[in-house]
């Protein structure tokens, strides 16, 4: 479930003061615009600009309206353009990224939420990455808001992801506490034997 929310780029949290509209933030958003303002050197660069975009695709997939994905003459050539300028396509409205003033705590959050989610795929549970990542982008709500220079506001999404998050965790922890006390009742019981 957290993997669906972080792919498909939902928002985690929106700008309310800077912008003439209240733009949506989502990690994989955030991360793309460091990959297209990074300076390019190399091959590095570009497999970093493959696997950007590759991680937005689902999300530019999902936002592309099906009557213009019926009228591409070649769908093929359709999809291929539509990965090639993903990044362009994903990072359309961040006018907010000016605005950020603690940009690096955002984009060190935005990147632990998403290998978290990838993480969590692939271990079939939340990964603690998860958390630490909406801990980091919480910061910029919580913090930087008092300053009242940056402020940005939570999404139902991100506060989701935490719930989530935190409740997968907590039934991980009680599953263990008791697979231990099982295995210390087994042995006892073979000691009185």
């Amino acid at each position: 479930m957290i993997v669906l929310i972080v792919f498909v780029q939902s928002p985690f949290l929106y700008t309310s003061v800077h912008s003439p509209a209240r733009e949506p933030i989502a990690p994989l958003q955030v991360l793309a615009k460091c990959v297209l303002e990074r300076p390019s050197q190399g091959v590095f660069d570009e497999t970093l600009g493959a696997v950007a975009r590759a991680a937005v695709f689902p999300g530019n997939l999902v936002r592309v309206p099906a009557a213009q994905m019926r009228a591409a003459p070649n769908g093929t050539a359709f999809f291929g353009q539509l990965f090639e300028r993903g990044l362009v396509l994903s990072t359309g409205k961040t006018q907010w990224w000016g605005f950020v003033i603690n940009r690096a705590v955002l984009v060190w959050g935005s990147y632990a939420l998403c290998v978290g989610a990838l993480v969590s795929l692939l271990l079939g549970r939340v990964h603690v990455l998860v958390l630490i990542g909406c801990g980091m982008l919480g910061q910029n709500v919580l913090f930087i808001e008092q300053e009242r220079k940056n402020r940005l506001d939570p999404t139902p999404q991100y506060l989701g992801v935490i719930v989530l998050a935190v409740l997968d965790l907590t039934l991980q922890t009680l599953q263990a506490s008791r697979a231990q006390a099982d295995q210390g009742t087994g042995k006892e019981a073979g000691k009185s034997d």
